[in-house]
């Protein structure tokens, strides 16, 4: 139903939305991303898209790619008070910069770093 939803209205955002989370739940990031991609572009200001979209690009093993809408992430929600950014940031991101190589030409704000507890697995 929701791709016929965006076969008529290729913009649609609750069914971009939708369609994104399903597939990054049900671990199909390759399918997620496109529709991740198009809701960024319509909705740049969402601090769960930009974290979906890092983490699609981040388990398609996109490295370059991936830091970018982290810090995003973490900009938008900075000054968000919802509990469930609050949750993610910073300490919920540092797992996901541990799986970024250190060789990754993008270099990690100290914020995603991992700590030293963090690092010793």
């Amino acid at each position: 139903m929701l791709k016929k939803v965006l076969a008529l209205y290729p913009q649609h955002v609750p069914a971009l939305n939708l369609l994104g989370r399903i597939y990054c739940e049900a671990e199909q990031f390759a399918i997620a991303l496109p529709y991740l991609r198009t809701l960024r572009g319509l909705r740049q200001e969402d601090p769960g898209v930009a974290y979906n979209s890092g983490l699609a690009l981040l388990e398609l093993g996109r490295k370059p790619e991936v830091p970018e809408n982290f810090q995003a992430f973490l900009a938008l929600a900075a000054g968000n008070a919802q509990r469930q950014w609050k949750e993610l940031r910073p300490r919920g991101l540092a797992g996901n910069a541990r799986k970024v190589s250190s060789s990754s030409a993008t270099a990690w704000p100290s914020s995603l770093a991992p700590g030293p507890a963090e690092t010793e697995s």
